[in-house]
């Protein structure tokens, strides 16, 4: 679809918000980072929120529970990694105690994500790799706690 070449083919493809957030925030020990990989992780965050209120955008004009409608499409493999990438890696912030800008509200993206996590094969292929890459294995504070609300992290 032209969502998955957007993807691609965006900020968050290449070397844009999920090299930087993922490079940062997970490969990175908090004592070692700089106030440079700090403002990475903020325009980081800022690139995949902003891609993400794109996402909610499109969601809102049509129903069903997958990203372009009733039924899982190829499009959702791509759409749910990358949301699945910015939850943990808020999470992992949070745990960090790291300062960011407001978490937007996405209830759309927040619902489709609930969903997905519903999927054994996408809870094993995708948020448990991506759980233990964030080093948040062992922490339960996610659970539950899709996309919050929350201003500070």
């Amino acid at each position: 679809s032209t969502w998955m070449d957007w993807v691609i083919s965006s900020n968050l493809g290449g070397l844009g918000a999920n090299h930087h957030l993922i490079d940062d925030v997970a490969r990175t020990r908090p004592e070692d980072r700089t106030p440079a990989s700090l403002e990475r992780i903020r325009v980081a965050y800022l690139n995949y929120v902003e891609c993400l209120q794109k996402f909610e955008s499109y969601m809102g004009r049509h129903t069903g529970e997958f990203f372009l409608g009733p039924s899982l499409s190829a499009t959702d493999f791509v759409i749910g990694v990358e949301v699945n990438r910015w939850n943990l890696a808020v999470h992992a912030m949070r745990r960090d105690e790291l300062e960011i800008p407001p978490l937007p509200l996405l209830p759309r993206v927040a619902q489709y994500y609930a969903t997905l996590l519903k999927r054994p094969a996408f809870r094993k292929g995708v948020f448990e790799p991506e759980q233990k890459h964030e080093q948040l294995q062992g922490c339960d504070f996610f659970v539950g706690d899709v996309l919050p609300p929350h201003s500070k992290l």
